[in-house]
């Protein structure tokens, strides 16, 4: 058994959360805000790597209650990642799964940085809605966008920088029903995606311009069933 280690957060002054001080100086890491209840708390599900023989290595997924779902990937042997739960540079170091718990109902924001690869809010259908707002992509180059804000129908982008996709093959249902998000996306670098079937499937609020991004390599495209139909879509080969 793998076990769970708590990282308490609580919080000052009124309604919660972090203040701006504390956003202005870590611009490498990855920042999300979430919503939550008084005694609320989130689960970070890690999948930590382990060695299965001559067959290489293995993967087992860590599956508890959720919202830092950072997938299956973002720990192997010796390798950590930081989390800082309520942004204020209290960072902790960290190799499995860990809850953020707050004791008092508010907005906050939560800070990722080291060696996990992806965003996955798939399995996480309890606290989607708690998820609101992308508020930096940092300096992280993501491996996969799959699934990394399905159904989370309040969230919102206003990070000011744009994620590394250099690595990224596949965007399928990264926001599919995210009813809320209609952010201007048109500068983001998907040369080497090769998937984006539902990448936007019930985003009903999206209506953006997509004509600049690079295609070339898309071979699967079912983006935009139940989508806005104010939304311009890219440029596809013939």
């Amino acid at each position: 058994m793998i076990a769970v280690a708590t990282i308490g957060c609580g919080s000052s002054g009124g309604g919660g959360g972090s203040s701006a001080d504390d956003t202005t100086t870590d611009t490498g890491s990855f920042k999300i805000k979430v919503q939550v209840d008084a005694g609320g708390s989130f689960t970070v599900p890690v999948g930590i790597a382990e060695s299965r023989g001559k067959g290489g290595l293995g993967l087992k997924t860590i599956k508890p209650l959720f919202l830092l779902p950072l997938g299956d990937e973002v720990t192997s042997d010796g390798i950590d990642y930081e989390i800082d739960c309520n942004d204020d540079g209290s960072f902790a170091t960290v190799d499995g799964p860990h809850t953020c718990s707050y004791t008092e109902a508010g907005s906050y924001t939560i800070a990722i940085r080291g060696d996990f690869v992806k965003f996955d809010m798939d399995k996480n259908n309890e606290d989607r809605e708690k998820l609101t707002e992308v508020q930096q992509w940092g300096d992280k180059e993501w491996t996969t966008m799959q699934n990394a804000f399905k159904g989370c129908i309040n969230l919102v982008v206003t990070a000011t920088d744009k994620p590394n996709l250099s690595a990224v093959s596949t965007m399928q249902y990264m926001f599919f029903g995210a009813s809320s998000f209609n952010q201007d996306i048109s500068g983001w670098n998907t040369a080497n995606v090769t998937v984006m079937d539902q990448m936007f499937s019930h985003a009903t609020a999206f209506a953006q311009d997509l004509s600049l991004w690079n295609v070339e390599k898309v071979t699967s495209k079912l983006l935009f069933p139940d989508a806005s139909g104010e939304l311009i879509e890219p440029n596809w080969p013939e």
